[in-house]
This record gives structure tokens, sequence and C-alpha cells, in this order.
């Protein structure tokens, strides 16, 4: 299991078949290569319709990170793919965010330690 999840008990990270993400699995694989938003996965598994559907999203990790189910996101939705171009271009497009994830922390990091020392002004 993953390190993030250590913290989580047993019983709310249900094995893959007694879960709801379940349902999620078996949607998308049922239309493999197909991008679906969110708002149309929970409306086709039974997930609330609300707000971002967090609850889809968080199933979806739990498929990817738990499962290993190879699922990938795009501006266009989420996807079951077995085309190994479509999970490296997803895995470059992580990596993309990771580096800009990485200047921006620096580039925060930076101005608080100026904030700290009196280096940067109010206003």
């Amino acid at each position: 299991m993953l390190e993030i999840y250590n913290t989580v008990p047993q019983e709310v990270v249900l094995p893959l078949k007694e879960s709801k993400r379940y349902d999620i699995l078996k949607f998308l694989r049922a239309n493999r290569e197909v991008f679906f938003r969110s708002k149309q996965i929970a409306k086709e598994c039974g997930f609330p319709i609300k707000g971002t559907c967090v609850e889809v999203r968080k199933a979806i990790t739990e498929l990817i990170e738990l499962d290993y189910q190879p699922i990938i996101s795009t501006s266009k939705g989420y996807c079951y793919t077995r085309n190994y171009q479509r999970v490296v271009c997803y895995l470059d497009s992580l990596n993309n965010r990771k580096q800009g994830l990485h200047r921006r922390i620096k580039a925060i990091s930076h101005i608080a330690s100026n904030m700290w020392t009196g280096g940067l002004k109010n206003g």
C-alpha cells in the first residue's frame, strides 16, 4: 500500500471489488480510449453530481494509486487506456507539472524568506 494511505484505516480503503470505485473502473473499461469528464462519470456510476465531483476524482486517484489502473487525465477528461504512447505522454505531462510546481515552491519560499527578514515591503 502506498505510504500516503498508511494513516487511513484499512476499512476505509476497501478492496477494489468491494468499493464504489469498481463501478468507475467497469464503466471506463467498457468505454476504453474514450474521455469522460467527472460529471459524466458521476452520472453513469451513481456518484453525487455536485461541484467538481470530488468523490469521483478521489475514486479515480485510488484506482490509479492503489489499484494501478491505466487511467489518464487531460483537459478532455479521464480515460482508461492500454495505449503505451498515451501513458508516456501523460507521464511527461505530470513531470512538466511537477517541474512547474517546484519552480513555484522555490519562488514562494524566496518571497516568504524575504518577508520574514523584512526584505519585501507591504503593499
